[in-house]
């Protein structure tokens, strides 16, 4: 990624290729994204059958810091909108009765399970979810961004601190 550091990362090679291709490539990533706290965080695996259609293919997952940009606009716009309360009243029970009666006997004739289904649903409609369910929320949002902040940071001050390391070898 642009901006992050891999954490983990699998990747799976389709078709015929050389291992020694695949474990050279492998090694210049282990190299490259190496955790000391993460132990074998790269793992790759070959399958010498190709995908329909195609002499090669790859498929590759791998969690990454940079998803902290994505969650910390989510974040942002969900602040933003919570703020003005904009469609709050969708899930805090602000339901009009007729509504909730339409609903609730149609259910009632079905069955013993639609009837214990009905009481949740009613419950549900007519309590709704409070505030502070979406402040919970909210804090778990930043609490995940944060928390992928601290592994960015950790593995920019380890590359400093090799490559500190590294200048201070060479000089010997």
């Amino acid at each position: 990624p642009c901006h992050g550091r891999y954490l983990t990362c699998a990747v799976l090679f389709r078709g015929r290729m050389l291992s020694k291709d695949v474990d050279e490539q492998m090694l210049n990533v282990v190299h490259k994204e190496k955790k000391e706290w993460i132990p074998n965080n790269v793992k790759a695996s070959i399958c010498d059958i190709p995908p329909k259609g195609l002499k090669m293919a790859t498929t590759f997952v791998g969690n990454t810091t940079a998803v902290q940009e994505t969650w910390k606009r989510v974040a942002e716009q969900f602040t933003v909108m919570f703020q003005r309360k904009a469609f709050l009243h969708w899930y805090t029970g602000e339901v009009s009765e007729p509504f909730y009666l339409k609903l609730r006997f149609p259910l009632y004739s079905i069955s013993k399970q639609a009837h214990a289904y009905c009481n949740i649903l009613s419950h549900l409609l007519l309590k709704g979810m409070d505030e502070m369910e979406f402040t919970e929320a909210e804090s778990n949002m930043n609490d995940l961004v944060s928390e992928y902040q601290q592994y960015q940071d950790a593995t920019a001050e380890e590359e400093r601190e090799n490559s500190t390391r590294m200048r201070m070898q060479l000089q010997r």
